[in-house]
């Protein structure tokens, strides 16, 4: 049932695209959520646009749309929204997003931004990196990973600890 929607969806791919370029953010936000579905690497360039633009309508979904495509092109706008440049306010939610998604596309160039962001101030950051970090890392960040046993956010400690035993 989940491949013949995402047929529907991919057929509608051009469609997508154009949406996320338009105006309706309701329709934008959609347009970034459906291309992340498709997964089609042909929707990244806009998807990248829509965060390097720090568009409010769907940067939010273009960014998970980036983790699910797992393209290594939008790498450096992800690393830009992580690390929280160009951001007018504080949206940790939307930072941690980018760090699963670096973990998504599964990129060596990623781990010293992901081991960085282990110190943030939000723990859903910090979850988030370890999260990333597992996937992409697993046992050569074992010594950054670490102190975060003893974070002052249990899930932090909880996702740690279960990287750590993986690795």
């Amino acid at each position: 049932m989940r491949r013949q929607f995402t047929q529907i969806l991919r057929a509608d791919l051009d469609l997508y695209i154009e949406l996320l370029q338009g105006k309706d953010c309701e329709l934008k936000e959609l347009a970034a959520w459906n291309l992340g579905l498709i997964g089609d690497e042909r929707a990244v360039k806009f998807l990248v646009s829509s965060i390097v633009k720090r568009d409010p309508c769907c940067i939010e979904k273009a960014t998970i749309a980036l983790g699910r495509i797992g393209s290594g092109e939008s790498i450096p706008a992800l690393i830009n929204l992580l690390l929280d440049y160009g951001l007018d306010v504080d949206w940790p939610y939307l930072r941690s997003y980018a760090a699963l998604s670096l973990g998504r596309i599964k990129s060596e160039k990623a781990i010293p931004v992901l081991v960085k962001v282990l110190k943030d101030k939000s723990r859903s950051v910090r979850a988030n990196a370890v999260k990333a970090l597992g996937i992409v890392a697993g046992k050569s960040v074992k010594n950054h990973l670490l102190p975060l046993l003893d974070d002052e956010d249990n899930t932090v400690c909880m996702l740690t600890d279960k990287i750590l035993s993986s690795c």
